[in-house]
């Protein structure tokens, strides 16, 4: 398999990992996106049902009441249904995902020569799949579930505040900014250390497995103590 075939970046990464069966991804961020607007209409449906409740206690008809409080059980039905289809596809979709990063990563390893792997800890390598996969699955997770609805969120704000006055939607974009270019900083920032502790653990990993799968070599020879050495002075 060619190095090249694989991409290097984690957001193209995620993107490769993807592409065993884009039409779940797709039933999965639809039934997001339309949970996330019915569940803003819900705070509409409600101002509704309570206009239509005051309406009643003025002497008006209980239809309006009825409509509104069956409309609002009916959207609560359809949200929780849309959420679920966004759980049960999106599930599917990245678990085919993580299994396509372990099945490629792990043909692309067995490519490598015999000296690969007498220089490197099989426990690291093999723990460096693993994050590998199990970073797609979280990537997958936080964007489909956090960033996306927050985004939506954020849309829908802007956009009711733009109604009430201008300035109120100016204000919110402008905290978005700079919200954004702060937390962005700081993650910068710590993208360096958090390369370096996955590197690390790897390697401790790694030797750890490497030590247990020869305990016994380890026990005949009464090497425990330098193995606690071993291990303790990485």
């Amino acid at each position: 398999m060619k190095t090249n075939s694989i991409p290097r970046n984690p957001i193209t990464f995620t993107w490769w990992a993807t592409a065993g069966d884009r039409r779940l991804m797709t039933v999965c961020w639809i039934a997001v996106f339309f949970a996330i607007v019915l569940g803003r209409t819900e705070f509409v449906v409600i101002s509704k049902f309570v206009d239509a409740a005051d309406s009643y206690q003025s002497g008006e008809s209980l239809e309006a009441v009825w409509f509104w409080a069956l409309t609002l059980v009916g959207l609560g039905l359809v949200t929780t249904s849309l959420w679920r289809t966004s759980g049960f596809s999106g599930q599917r979709w990245m678990t085919a995902a993580t299994a396509r990063v372990y099945d490629t990563l792990f043909q692309y390893l067995t490519g490598h020569s015999t000296n690969y792997f007498q220089n490197r800890f099989a426990g690291a390598i093999t723990n460096k799949i693993s994050n590998a996969a199990q970073g797609v699955i979280g990537l997958l997770q936080i964007t489909t579930w956090q960033f996306f609805p927050l985004l939506l969120g954020l849309i829908g704000d802007t956009y009711l505040l733009y109604g009430v006055h201008p300035n109120l939607a100016l204000t919110l974009f402008l905290w978005l900014i700079i919200f954004f270019g702060v937390d962005l900083s700081l993650v910068l920032k710590l993208r360096r250390l958090a390369y370096a502790h996955a590197e690390a653990s790897s390697k401790l990993k790694g030797k750890l497995v490497d030590s247990a799968s020869n305990i016994d070599t380890v026990h005949h020879q009464a090497e425990e103590l330098y193995e606690h050495r071993y291990v303790g002075d990485f």
